[in-house]
């Protein structure tokens, strides 16, 4: 103990950072080796994410070789041999491809099982083509050669599937797992479309068909599902918006039907629709691939950089971690030694009584608050002896300052002793002292110093509490003695924030509330309209007495305005135009004097405008009467020509309705003709069928006489063995013989009436033919008289239209012409009510200068009513209307009404 006691600060400091130095430089390099670990781990991620999008895409073309693989076998070789070449090339792009990045990839990096999945899926490319000839040369069965390609994609899919399972990380997994998923999706689709397509060229399902089309959608619907749960949202949108639209749904309406007639078959869909129909959805699909292996691409590029960031930042953070362990271990044991060093001079400066020294602090723990410690120690000491002697110094300033002011001060201590007042404020109560003492007898002002603050107050335990509570500016007022005193106090705090006393300032306000109180009493009257009100100025001086003579002009600029519009205006209601303000005024008031004076102004021009107006209006009333008393005189000589022209036209449609009436019962004549022939063309179809199924009657009864003519004959043979056989029998066979002698001639009859049946028969079909030939040629002659009477009633029916047609014009133009004949009216009436209304107007006129004349004006008024004719003679001048002659009929009636009502709307407008 004794040893390490006396090894130096610096040794000690130097001891105690080996051991962390040592720990650090052995969890650096495990971090470092473990970094290296993830790094290998996210290359060759990598490295898999890379043969993934190689296989997919080799899986992509494979799928499109065996496709026109299918075709070129079904053509027998004979067509699709260039296109297969074609198609074969791109995959062996592809399969290069794949190679290539299944180089780069290490099998002992990764399980047994995924080493073993990548070997089956190269033996079965080494096979590819060895079955490309073997199908060339026709020794390939189709079947084969699709479970080829069929093994082939599903092993590739399989080693696609393996890629979660080897992540490092569990984004990496989830987007694999994702891919994986996504693409089983897409080769079920493939299959659903070629199982589907044979099964609709077919119209039903063969074999296993079925179960293979059901594992297909199945399959799709639980890798779709799994997609969603594994893929991210943006993924998700991106998916749902693509795989949508018109293909979207008629596969899904294609394959519904698929399972609903799963059964009995008869789909009713066409192949090649399907084909189109899937294939569009499987392009859909591709889309949605194609962005999850941009993803995929972009995961393994991310992890590739990230693997070196980590390993670098991993290499860096060790580095530096030593190096600045060594340089704080430097810096800290430097800083502890300078600190020690710098306290220890110090301390011994003090001392020796040396309080100017300097002393520097270079850090902020332990030591440099020691070494402050002792600098505000130095510092204190210091101020302590120079604060003394500044505080005499700042008390005889303030003082001095205090007493030149203009303020009336006072302080007072915390005892609420008044230690201070200055001459101002000595003066202030000097002044007022008489008035004070009114309500304070005791008050003097000589006597303020020394005295207590409350005094002031007629309470003075409330006047104590106020300032003993005082915590910032509190503003008062009040009266006393017939004096209006205002106040501002503070309370006087120490460096500690402790009260030490209070700081007042008064200020005597009479004059200012004297002048407020005169104000109010002025606008309070200028309000109520009494503008005769003024200010009292005889005590007043200075600012106060400016003040108030400004508001007693105001005032009385303002009456005098008001006077010079109350007389204009009550020339106006009197009907004096000739009065005006002749005062001048300045600013808004002489706005408003120029505008009052402008307004007469207008009106005296208004009403000499109108005067003049009146009697024009009055000559033309005169000169549209006249006007109309000739206008109704034509209208009645137009009208008198219309009823003669309403007459002739009515004789006119009378004659044409007349013949379209004759039109329309020829016409209608012709229509029950041509029916009466129509149904006799349908007896005569009756008869033509009922003698043709006679005939078909006959010939089949005739068919049946010959069964029973050769029934006859075989009964007949039949007999004659039957005798024969009896013959040989014997005595024991004539019984029998004589029994079949006895059939044979009932058969030999039979035979015979069979016959002379069958002559009958054929003679009655010979009749019926000859009878059908007769009906046949009837029922053309029909035919052709049916054309006739329907070409007949056809041209009737024409004539009967353009009948109607031209009596519904006449009946137009019959209508137009009593239309002209009442508008004649009309107008004969509205001259007349016009005429009128045209003397009204003009008596009108008469009253509305009668009125003017109220109205006086600087002009010379020489306008004078003006004389309008007697209107008796005017309305004498106008004639009664003629009765029309015709009596309308009743749809002319209807409309001459309807033209009565709007014509009587348009005069009231008028």
């Amino acid at each position: 103990m004794k040893v390490i006691n006396n090894i130096k600060l610096g040794k000690k400091l130097g001891l105690m950072l080996i051991l962390p130095l040592v720990s650090l430089v052995f969890f650096s390099g495990k971090q470092f080796i473990n970094a290296q670990q993830v790094a290998a781990q996210s290359l060759a991620m990598s490295d898999l994410i890379n043969m993934a999008i190689a296989a997919n895409d080799l899986i992509d073309q494979l799928i499109a070789e065996k496709e026109i693989t299918e075709k070129y076998q079904k053509a027998r070789g004979k067509k699709f041999g260039d296109e297969l070449e074609v198609e074969r090339g791109k995959t062996n792009q592809q399969e290069e491809k794949l190679y290539q990045s299944l180089t780069l990839i290490r099998s002992s990096n990764f399980s047994e099982s995924f080493t073993e999945q990548v070997d089956g899926s190269k033996a079965l490319l080494a096979q590819l083509e060895e079955k490309r000839s073997a199908i060339n040369n026709k020794k390939l069965r189709r079947d084969k050669a699709a479970n080829f390609y069929s093994s082939l994609t599903s092993s590739l899919l399989e080693t696609i599937g393996l890629l979660p399972a080897m992540s490092p990380s569990k984004d990496a997994a989830i987007i694999s797992a994702a891919y994986s998923n996504f693409l089983q999706i897409k080769n079920l689709a493939v299959i659903e479309r070629k199982v589907l397509t044979n099964v609709f060229k077919n119209d039903q399902f063969v074999g296993k068909e079925f179960s293979t089309f059901n594992d297909s959608v199945n399959g799709q619907r639980v890798y779709e599902s799994v997609y969603f749960s594994l893929a991210s949202k943006q993924q998700q949108e991106f998916y749902n918006a693509t795989v949508t639209g018109e293909f979207v749904e008629k596969t899904a309406a294609m394959r519904a039907k698929a399972f609903e007639a799963s059964d009995y078959g008869a789909f009713g869909i066409d192949p090649a629709e399907w084909v189109q129909q899937q294939t569009g959805k499987i392009v859909l699909l591709n889309k949605v691939a194609n962005t999850l292996t941009l993803s995929l691409k972009e995961k393994a590029t991310n992890l590739g950089e990230q693997a070196n960031s980590t390993l670098i930042w991993s290499a860096t953070i060790s580095i530096l971690s030593i190096v600045i362990t060594l340089l704080l271990g430097f810096m800290i044991q430097k800083g502890i030694r300078e600190s020690v060093e710098a306290a220890l001079h110090a301390v011994q400066k003090i001392t020796r009584g040396d309080l100017t020294g300097n002393i520097q602090i270079n850090s902020t723990d332990e030591l440099g608050d020691m070494l402050i410690s002792l600098q505000q120690m130095q510092s204190d000491l210091k101020e302590r002896i120079e604060k003394d002697s500044a505080i005499s110094q700042e008390n005889a300033r303030i003082k001095q300052a205090l007493d030149n002011v203009s303020a009336n001060v006072m302080v007072a201590d915390n005892n609420n002793d008044i230690v201070y007042l200055n001459e101002a404020g000595l003066e202030l109560f000097t002044n007022i002292e008489s008035a004070i003492q009114s309500d304070i007898p005791t008050f003097k002002a000589a006597n303020l110093k020394g005295a207590n603050i409350d005094q002031f107050h007629k309470n003075p335990s409330y006047q104590h509490d106020l300032v003993e509570g005082l915590s910032g500016t509190h503003r008062a007022e009040f009266s006393v003695g017939g004096r209006h005193m205002y106040f501002i106090a503070n309370s006087v705090k120490d460096e500690h924030d402790n009260r030490i006393g209070t700081v007042v300032e008064w200020t005597d306000r009479t004059e200012e509330v004297l002048v407020e109180q005169e104000i109010e009493t002025i606008i309070s009257s200028a309000k109520a309209g009494d503008l005769e009100c003024r200010i009292n100025t005889n005590e007043m001086s200075g600012f106060i007495l400016n003040l108030s003579e400004g508001i007693n002009a105001m005032v009385k600029e303002i009456s005098f305005t008001l006077n010079d519009i109350k007389h204009v205006m009550s020339s106006l209601s009197h009907g004096d135009l000739t009065q005006s303000i002749d005062s001048q005024y300045m600013g808004t008031f002489g706005e408003v004097s120029d505008h009052v004076n402008e307004t007469i102004s207008q009106f005296a021009r208004i009403i000499g405008d109108f005067r003049a107006s009146t009697t024009d209006l009055t000559n033309t009333a005169v000169e549209i009467s006249t006007g109309n008393n000739n206008l109704s005189a034509r209208t009645e000589q137009q009208a008198s020509a219309l009823e003669e022209t309403a007459s002739s036209m009515e004789e006119l449609t009378s004659i044409v309705k007349q013949n379209s009436s004759n039109a329309q019962q020829a016409n209608a004549l012709a229509l029950s003709a041509r029916e009466v022939a129509n149904k006799g063309g349908e007896v005569v179809d009756g008869a033509i069928n009922a003698m043709t199924e006679i005939n078909t009657s006959s010939n089949k009864i005739a068919e049946i006489i010959g069964v029973i003519d050769e029934i006859a004959f075989q009964t007949n043979l039949l007999a004659l063995n039957a005798s024969v056989e009896a013959a040989r029998a014997g005595e024991q066979g004539r019984g029998f013989a004589v029994v079949a002698t006895e059939v044979r001639n009932l058969a030999q009859r039979s035979a015979t009436a069979a016959k002379e049946i069958k002559e009958l028969i054929n003679d009655s079909v010979k009749k019926v033919e000859a009878g059908s030939a007769l009906v046949n040629e009837s029922g053309v002659t029909l035919t052709e008289i049916v054309q006739g009477i329907k070409k007949v009633g056809d041209i009737v029916g024409e004539i009967a239209a353009a009948g109607e047609e031209q009596a519904q014009g006449i009946e137009q133009v019959n209508n137009a012409v009593a239309s002209m004949d009442e508008m004649t009216q009309q107008n004969a009436a509205l001259a007349e009510e016009t005429s009128a209304a045209s003397v009204n107007m003009t008596e009108g006129a008469n009253n509305m200068l009668s009125q003017m004349r109220f109205f006086k004006v600087n002009q010379n008024d020489t306008s004078t009513a003006y004389q309008a004719p007697a209107v008796a003679a005017v309305s004498a001048a106008i004639k009664p209307k003629k009765e029309k002659k015709f009596e309308p009929t009743p749809s002319e009636t209807e409309t001459e009404s309807a033209h009565s009502v709007g014509s009587s709307d348009d005069w009231e407008e008028f």
